[in-house]
């Protein structure tokens, strides 16, 4: 699924493609079950002639602004949102197209059809999300509050967007390894110091994914590209994430795969000792 730093870079990549200003002069669905809190009817009367007046990154949304409301592109496991430039029949796992006024096509992907297009006109079309790591809200003090409120383990606390909206199972596999915390750790027992650790480890595996353009862990047309139809390069830069039965490249112990929280989930054994 892709997360916070690959939803960030193709942002970043419709951005630079100047679609912000663009308008849409019509679309066509092959599955119109993708849309959520709209009929597909009912998105055309509003979408069509509309102007995009930005593009933005919530959490793992792709939300584009039009006048008066928003469409939120959520990619689940195997979605990709990439332009096209030039007019072509619908391939067998494209879900949505967005015709432009460029000529260009904005196509909506999505091979396990997961994926969601959500319509609001809310001031906060996601109300529940959590915060953002890179928000000014987002320091040890805040989330040792939060801490001190739950029994659950690191690892599910950290992948639920209700708390920290972006983080995923890659970056939080990661996150850990960096700051040394074990992945079933019960985050109430956690210090200040552990938790000040964390944020700047989460951070910084973040903006190391975002300078990468984002994690391909293979090179199946479900993996991971970005707006431009590239994969990334982080997965070059992963300390323990698939790693394991390999050493760490700290200790030189075996990287472990167990499972929490349901996924599966890598950590050194020796570096990142349970309480």
């Amino acid at each position: 699924m892709p997360e916070l730093p690959e939803v960030e870079t193709i942002v970043g990549e419709l951005i630079e493609n100047q679609l912000v200003g663009d308008t849409i002069s019509k679309m066509s669905f092959s599955f119109s079950k993708v849309l959520q809190n709209i009929s597909e009817q009912d998105l055309h009367k509003k979408l069509t002639h509309a102007k995009i007046l930005n593009i933005y990154r919530r959490g793992k949304w792709i939300v584009f602004v039009f006048k008066g409301f928003i469409l939120g592109f959520h990619l689940r496991m195997t979605g990709k949102l990439w332009i096209q430039n030039q007019i072509k029949d619908f391939h067998k796992h494209e879900r949505a197209k967005f015709f432009l006024g460029s000529k260009r096509v904005l196509v909506f992907e999505d091979q396990r059809k997961f994926g969601r297009i959500h319509y609001s006109e809310e001031k906060d079309p996601f109300p529940k999300l959590g915060m953002e790591p890179f928000s000014m809200t987002f320091n040890a003090k805040t989330l040792k509050a939060l801490f001190s409120k739950s029994k659950r383990t690191l690892k599910a606390f950290l992948l639920d967007q209700t708390k920290i909206a972006g983080l995923g199972n890659i970056y939080v596999d990661e996150a850990l390894f960096a700051s040394k915390l074990h992945p079933q750790e019960i985050v109430n027992r956690l210090t200040l110091k552990e938790t000040e650790r964390l944020v700047l480890a989460i951070q910084e595996v973040l903006k190391t994914g975002i300078e990468n353009n984002g994690t391909t862990l293979g090179n199946h047309r479900s993996n991971y590209a970005s707006a431009k139809g590239k994969g990334g390069s982080n997965q070059n830069r992963l300390k323990v994430f698939r790693k394991d039965g390999k050493p760490c490249l700290v200790c030189g112990s075996l990287i472990v795969k167990i499972r929490v929280a349901t996924r599966g989930t890598h950590f050194c054994p020796n570096c990142q000792k349970i309480k």
